[in-house]
């Protein structure tokens, strides 16, 4: 079967934009980890109450799906190793919004 070229040698080493793109990948959903973890210790119940309804958690769930299927393509594109670690960051951020709603609970 003839594959379609996709303009890039097999074994050619990614552009630096898409090497840029990974380091990005990966620290966002690590900042947002960051975040939710400080979110979770100083927050008291009716602060994390109004983020729990805010846009803000809305936001970062919006940006997790998205950075979900950039990171697919982006894998699929340059078969770097660093964007499965990225997936596994962007799953815990995703698990830590989770965990906000069950304090709340």
């Amino acid at each position: 079967m003839i594959r379609p070229s996709t303009g890039a040698e097999p074994d050619a080493p990614p552009s630096p934009l898409m090497q840029i793109l990974a380091v990005v990948l990966l620290i966002v959903p690590a900042a947002g980890i960051a975040l939710h973890l400080w979110i979770w210790l100083q927050f008291d119940d009716d602060a994390l109450a109004d983020y729990i309804r805010s846009i803000w958690l809305k936001a970062s769930a919006l940006m997790a799906f998205v950075l979900l299927v950039g990171n697919w393509f982006h894998y699929r594109h340059t078969r770097m190793k660093v964007d499965i670690v990225s997936r596994v960051v962007t799953y815990l951020w995703a698990i830590s919004m989770v965990l906000l709603f069950r304090r709340m609970m």
